[in-house]
């Protein structure tokens, strides 16, 4: 890509998803403050700045906390934001190193990020470029992948209650670095990233550059065929059952469609939909099985189909996805005071309200069994199990209810229900139940 190309080329991909969604609520690009996030950014802020009524356009910086540099890393990433004049929203995670490895385990984390940002709706913008999707190819290739992940990331796919976009999936790397130096700002470099005992590195920096070499164009006959796959993956006639959630946020499809359809193309049907998840399909046999228990079990039993990083299960006529896989543990009880905002794995974030003369001694716990309230209006206590039960709380919710005490009488479960007399209360944002690229 000639230099001089670079910044109208990029500029325009950008304004060819953006301007079809003005009336979106907002925009947000995950900046990292490397070079691709940086070329995304300053183009996204050109983009927004010539449309008259583009929504609010903020930069999402994670700080996973794992390398030394990380705070450097934030202010830098705030530095180009107060450039621009855009919003630095940083978020920080603590990364918990799963079965999947410490990379994984961060990049879960900055999905969670990403889900928590658009609990409004709106756009989210990645920087992956053509680099990025070719090496995605080979490094599939190598695992055996299929169709569907030979056929590399999405240019779009919902993300919690809002889109997930990849605009520069047609533009090379060297094309970002000429736009970036145009603009003059600066970036950061990760020292990680020349590291070759990742997979994706080594390929990098040791395999492509050979390819190149023999084939100096070879990333666009490999992307030619990526797109070939995903119009071959398209047309597989599958149906689409839509996808609906419940009240408390997980996807899910209904039962009844899948047990509907030939239990081959019932699997079909529910692989791709697990893949449109961002989740690992599994094994044939497993999946058929799962489908033969929908089929042969009472309406009211509900079949799971658990792997390592996601769970199907069947609740009041619909499968879902769950938000976390692995078994819940409840947490000790804590002490805790007006304003104070905790968040629990696999739970959410919990902020506590104490007012004036509200209750003293508060607790934040989990349930135990045997919990009872009672409601405004009413004379008698009633049982917190009956109230999750005839609410339509999932089995898979019902533990992770926090709940707000002062002494022994509870105040509050989860804000769905608030004792009579009651002034101290919670407000409690769960956790989203996608699972991330």
């Amino acid at each position: 890509m000639a230099t001089g190309s670079a910044p109208p080329l990029v500029e325009a991909a950008v304004a060819r998803v953006l301007q079809s969604r003005l009336d979106e609520p907002q925009w947000l690009v995950a900046f990292s403050g490397g070079l691709d996030s940086t070329a995304l950014l300053h183009a996204a802020a050109r983009v927004a700045s010539t449309l008259a009524d583009a929504p609010v356009l903020r930069a999402l910086h994670v700080h996973h906390g794992l390398a030394a540099q990380a705070d450097t890393w934030e202010a830098h990433c705030v530095a180009i934001c107060n450039k621009l004049t855009i919003e630095c929203c940083v978020q920080r995670v603590a990364v918990q190193p799963g079965g999947r490895g410490l990379e994984a385990a961060a990049r879960e984390a900055r999905y969670r990020v990403f889900r928590d940002a658009l609990r409004d709706g709106g756009s989210l913008l990645l920087a992956h470029h053509q680099d990025d999707q070719v090496e995605t190819f080979f490094l599939r290739l190598m695992r055996g992948a299929g169709v569907h992940g030979l056929a590399g990331m999405a240019a779009e796919r919902p993300l919690g209650r809002g889109q997930l976009l990849r605009p520069l999936l047609g533009l090379s790397r060297d094309g970002l670095r000429d736009y970036v130096r145009a603009t003059g700002l600066d970036w950061i470099e990760d020292p990680s990233n020349a590291e070759t005992r990742q997979d994706r590195n080594y390929l990098r920096h040791n395999v492509l550059p050979l390819l190149e070499q023999r084939w100096p164009g070879y990333r666009a006959p490999v992307t030619r065929a990526m797109a070939h796959l995903t119009e071959r993956d398209a047309a597989a006639g599958l149906p689409v059952p839509a996808t609906r959630y419940n009240a408390f946020g997980d996807p899910g499809i209904d039962s009844d469609v899948l047990a509907d359809l030939p239990l081959s193309q019932a699997a079909d049907v529910l692989r791709h939909w697990l893949r449109d998840r961002q989740c690992q399909a599994p094994p044939r046999q497993p999946l058929l099985e799962f489908l033969r228990q929908l089929r042969s079990s009472a309406a009211a039993s509900a079949p799971r189909l658990q792997r390592r990083d996601w769970c199907l299960q069947r609740h009041g006529g619909t499968v879902y996805l769950l938000p976390d896989p692995r078994p819940f543990v409840p947490p000790a009880p804590r002490p805790v005071r007006e304003g104070e905002c905790v968040e629990f794995p696999g739970v959410g974030r919990v902020t506590i309200s104490a007012p004036p003369g509200a209750e003293s001694e508060l607790i934040l716990a989990f349930r135990q069994g045997g919990e009872r309230l009672r409601l405004p209006g009413e004379a008698h206590h009633r049982s917190l199990k009956t109230l999750l039960q005839s609410a339509g709380v999932p089995p898979w919710w019902r533990q992770r209810v926090p709940l707000l005490f002062s002494g022994s009488r509870l105040l509050s479960a989860g804000g769905l229900w608030r004792a009579s007399d009651t002034r101290a209360d919670l407000t409690w944002e769960r956790v989203a139940g996608e699972h991330p690229d």
